[in-house]
């Protein structure tokens, strides 16, 4: 049977996890549906979420679900179905925590969930995270997002605005597209208050910008969110950084954001949202906690995967692992490891010189701080 993730009994984690009617699944098949998982789980009665399967900002499966029972003691009794198949695959069953679930049910646009702090969440679930292009509707399907091209240079948002007069544009729902080095690609998403908002803006297709006549082509939350990843992994562009290590995600410890990039975040917004790991944001006022592991020594096609395998058993935060990359985007063989808490960390230093592979790998203990400025190496 799959237990609590290995958790040192009696820590307040541990307490949590126990009297929590959430499991957590690892290795579906991409095609596995909702109906599929509560097959799986025949004779086990559900709670109100039920099944939510784990999305990226393509809103692509990966691999993971969250499953809310009516009772904690019928989420233990889940975790005998640990190694049961569906399909071909043998999937792993964990006991989860509400608080994820819940994230992970925001990402598909049915989080029920409650996020302290200032205007996280405005009327309609509107986010307001403070970074452009991360605010407004937090289901990565949601239509109501029309993407620009061929605009001038010099375009602002102001700009934008003005060409979307009378139609409204959630809070800092506009992203300016850069190249690398932060020059102007001509495109842009804007991501309106609503879907019909979106339909009738497209009516502007082809208007003129200055002398430049703009294309709009209808575009989603998701297809959005990835053009922000991926202008925020272009930081490091030439100078080493971390791996996209999963399409479509973002490092817990927002490392690709930068350190100048986490002023004016509304963590909670960011929260609500279910981006990344936001159990690692909320103690990021206090870099200097050893929460972390840097690992040293990984075999040079070691991925996400490996590494998870390699601390089976113990709480890894979610989008916790960082994979360092060379200048020529080449892996350096090292990596860094976030854990819920640090006597977690601490616990999984018992892994010193294990192998992955024929490989043994060396840890060391590290905090939020030298990750941070690890990605500016």
């Amino acid at each position: 049977m799959a237990g609590i993730g290995g958790l040192v009994g009696g820590s307040a984690l541990d307490d949590e996890l126990k009297r929590s009617n959430v499991v957590r699944l690892r290795g579906l098949p991409f095609s596995a549906s909702e109906s599929d998982i509560s097959d799986f789980f025949k004779g086990l009665e559900m709670g109100p979420d039920g099944v939510v399967i784990c999305v990226n900002f393509q809103g692509r499966s990966t691999g993971q679900a969250y499953v809310q029972f009516a009772t904690a003691e019928l989420a233990n009794k889940a975790l005998e179905r640990n190694r049961q198949h569906i399909g071909s695959r043998y999937i792993e069953v964990f006991k989860g925590h509400p608080a994820d679930m819940q994230g992970a049910l925001r990402m598909v646009g049915r989080g029920s969930g409650t996020v302290t702090g200032s205007s996280a969440v405005a009327a309609g679930g509107i986010l307001n995270t403070g970074i452009p292009g991360m605010s407004g509707n937090p289901d990565m399907r949601y239509t109501g997002v029309v993407r620009m091209r061929g605009m001038p240079y010099s375009c602002t948002s102001a700009d934008i605005t003005a060409f979307f007069k009378g139609m409204q544009v959630v809070v800092d729902g506009i992203f300016l597209c850069t190249h690398a080095d932060g020059r102007p690609t001509g495109e842009a998403f804007v991501e309106f208050a609503n879907e019909e908002t979106a339909a009738r803006a497209m009516q502007l297709h082809r208007e003129p910008m200055g002398s430049r006549y703009v294309e709009l082509f209808r575009s989603t939350k998701g297809e959005m969110m990835t053009a922000v990843q991926q202008r925020m992994y272009g930081m490091f562009s030439g100078a080493g950084g971390f791996s996209q290590f999963g399409v479509g995600q973002i490092p817990g410890m927002m490392g690709a954001f930068g350190v100048q990039g986490l002023t004016g975040m509304n963590v909670a917004a960011m929260q609500a949202a279910g981006l990344g790991s936001m159990a690692g944001l909320q103690g990021l006022s206090d870099t200097s906690e050893h929460v972390c592991i840097k690992m040293r020594g990984l075999p040079y096609n070691a991925g996400q995967r490996e590494i998870m395998d390699f601390f089976e058993g113990y709480n890894i935060l979610p989008n916790g692992i960082h994979i360092v990359m060379g200048a020529t985007d080449r892996p350096t063989g090292e990596a860094f490891v976030e854990f819920i808490t640090s006597d977690e960390a601490q616990r999984a230093m018992e892994r010193h010189r294990q192998n992955i592979g024929s490989r043994y790998i060396e840890l060391f203990r590290a905090t939020k701080r030298f990750v941070l400025l690890a990605s500016y190496r």
